[in-house]
């Protein structure tokens, strides 16, 4: 009776929900889930617009684990996170997780870390998402040069969480996305950047620089082609000032969305987290 009743949930659920534009899936149904919720979200300041559709993807997988639609009172109702399920090795959210959220496939600044302990049925309160601070939402015909003024290393951005960005190309001319920041000695650091579009249609390539401009490491597609992946990890004893550079591999024409998250783990935490 309970894995029917689960069942119909996930039906529920699905069937109610439109996908935010990231190509990737929601997590299989298990027995146990977790819930983000909102009484009247607020986004860019104002009050949702019904309709709009919150997605929630884990930082650690880069894999979408829920979506829901804004109500016409500007409420969110519950989002389903399904959680990890060892006995039927599905993966889920686990405690610790960073989740981040898109607003009709918009990354949002804000995101969200899970408590070390989650348990079964617990609520999670969203107040509001910005999705114009870190991002690159501004329409792309303010021209090549006024999409985002980051074209070259001398005017990287600092990079403090999950971020939106657009590839603009025209005319032969390909948009560059330069980010800095700083790499804290003896921590690992997944860098991701995953298109926005569905099916991938953008295709990131990272590359990661020292500040003196020494290449350290360089990453196109993932395995699913829907995005650029490095690990990296500062295994000195002093922080390192990094530099990041995005392109769109193929230089497709016009306006081409993608997130940017950088997660950094201790020896400690990354050991516990994947070698356990």
């Amino acid at each position: 009776m309970r894995t029917l009743y689960v069942f119909i949930l996930f039906i529920i659920t699905f069937t109610q929900t439109s996908l935010p534009v990231f190509a990737t899936p929601l997590h299989q149904a298990t027995p146990q889930w977790i819930f983000f919720y909102s009484l009247k979200l607020q986004i860019d300041g104002s009050t949702a617009e019904g309709g709009t559709v919150i997605g929630a993807y884990i930082s650690r997988t880069g894999q979408q684990c829920g979506a829901q639609k804004v109500t016409a009172s500007g409420a969110l109702p519950l989002l389903t996170c399904y959680m990890a399920d060892p006995a039927s090795n599905t993966d889920g959210v686990v405690g610790g997780d960073l989740i981040f959220f898109t607003v009709d496939g918009v990354q949002a600044a804000e995101s969200y870390r899970l408590p070390a302990t989650i348990f079964n049925g617990q609520r999670f309160e969203l107040r509001s998402l910005t999705t114009t601070t870190t991002s690159s939402k501004k329409s792309c015909i303010d021209g090549y040069e006024g999409v985002e003024g980051d074209d070259t290393k001398e005017l990287a951005n600092s990079i403090t969480g999950p971020e939106a960005h657009t590839f603009y190309n025209r005319k032969r001319k390909w948009d560059r996305d330069w980010g800095v920041f700083t790499a804290k000695a003896k921590h690992i650091y997944q860098i991701q950047a995953r298109s926005s579009q569905p099916f991938g249609i953008t295709h990131p390539v990272l590359y990661l620089y020292d500040e003196q401009g020494a290449l350290l490491d360089q990453n196109e597609l993932d395995k699913w082609g829907r995005g650029a992946e490095i690990w990296w990890w500062n295994g000195g004893d002093k922080d390192q000032k990094l530099y990041l550079l995005a392109e769109e591999k193929n230089g497709q024409f016009g306006c081409r969305h993608y997130t940017l998250t950088i997660t950094a783990w201790s020896q400690a935490e990354f050991a516990a987290r994947f070698e356990n």
